[in-house]
């Protein structure tokens, strides 16, 4: 398995500002990273001195099980792996995590933000038509229950949203320092009106929007980390001035795009930044990539 995930921030053209993840596999290690460096802070039995407040990272989990094919690589058991380890590595007791019950799904009118009702309509058509799980494309598939579950994940991420954005959450007791929505299916290949790469959706591609028109956030950076290019994040925002999209991936896999030369046409020329990297390339091959 390979990670599927995506970060967004905010940008002003100089400095970008980390917010919040957006992933279903692989994002263990980050959260355990972000989440170490606030509680070091915390006072760990043992240690000297005042303790200092802890600003959890607020994580959302939503494993979809109704979206699911037995013996298919995606499915709710990507989710229960990281739900397992997040359980083991004790984060949530130390306070340095603070896990978000998702509570609300996507509507359509949200949904609408980057993908036609025709479209949406159609997903739900095939879902009310069909027995069990049904492959959509060679790799895609689409399950009775499947827009069900995949409203309930994009609505978790707009939960996520909501506590890091709206200020009366902000300025509560529980504040935190970033999030992480660990939800599925993935959608960082699912284009506006067609499915693809295992995705019905297109997840942060929504967020991103849902920043923008519930929030007010005019300008945002999405960080697509995969190994796969994320061609459909791409193509929604690839005249966008006001978003940022920068993806590092293997170069030649499918779906053989995020060239070089791919920077984003119109308003949004220069807002496409695509890092195709030689396979088995690692941290050191990342970190140079950034500082390039």
């Amino acid at each position: 398995m390979v990670p599927c995930s995506s970060g967004i921030g905010y940008y002003d053209g100089r400095k970008l500002q980390p917010h919040w993840r957006i992933g279903s596999h692989g994002m263990m290690r980050s959260v355990q990273r972000h989440a170490s460096r606030h509680s070091r802070q915390a006072d760990w039995p043992g240690a000297a001195g005042p303790a200092t407040p802890v600003m959890p990272v607020l994580v959302a989990l939503d494993a979809a099980a109704a979206h699911s094919k037995p013996k298919h690589p995606e499915g709710p058991q990507r989710l229960a792996a990281v739900q397992s380890a997040l359980q083991q590595s004790r984060l949530e007791s130390s306070r340095a995590v603070r896990i978000l019950h998702p509570v609300r799904s996507a509507t359509d009118a949200e949904l609408e933000a980057v993908h036609p009702l025709r479209y949406i309509q159609r997903l739900r058509e095939i879902c009310g038509s069909i027995q069990g799980p049904t492959l959509i494309d060679d790799s895609t598939y689409i399950a009775p229950g499947s827009m069900q579950a995949v409203t309930r994940g994009v609505g978790a991420v707009f939960d996520v949203l909501d506590a890091l954005l709206t200020p009366a959450a902000a300025a509560g007791a529980a504040s935190v320092s970033a999030g992480f929505a660990l939800v599925r299916p993935p959608g960082h290949h699912v284009l506006p009106t067609r499915p693809m790469g295992f995705g019905l959706v297109n997840t942060v591609a929504l967020a991103a929007r849902y920043a923008q028109q519930r929030h007010g956030v005019r300008r945002i950076m999405i960080f697509d980390f995969d190994v796969h290019h994320g061609n459909g994040t791409m193509d929604v925002f690839y005249n966008n001035p006001d978003v940022l999209y920068v993806s590092t991936h293997q170069d030649g896999l499918w779906p053989y795009t995020g060239k070089l030369r791919n920077i984003g046409q119109g308003a949004g020329q220069g807002t496409t930044i695509n890092i195709p990297l030689p396979g088995l390339s690692g941290d050191a091959a990342m970190r140079h990539a950034w500082e390039r």
